[in-house]
């Protein structure tokens, strides 16, 4: 297209060329089938964290939250 105000040719075309590439990433998604999300796969917890003398209590991990903070040093 051709105008007589080269600063309009300037925003016309660049304003057809972003169009352009809007709509073709549109149509692209369009033909693109949605998969449901794959279900993460559990990981098992290794053997040693599950021996009774390892576990350890909510309030355990509320003291070691307090006791080991670095907050105010």
């Amino acid at each position: 297209m051709v105008t007589r105000f080269p600063g309009t040719a300037l925003l016309t075309a660049g304003t057809f060329v972003g169009l352009s590439l809007l709509l073709g990433t549109g149509l692209s998604a369009l033909g693109q089938e949605r998969r449901p999300a794959a279900a993460p796969v559990p990981i098992a917890p290794h053997p040693s964290t599950q021996e009774p003398t390892h576990r350890t209590t909510f309030e355990q991990v509320l003291a070691m939250e307090q006791e080991l903070s670095n907050w105010g040093r």
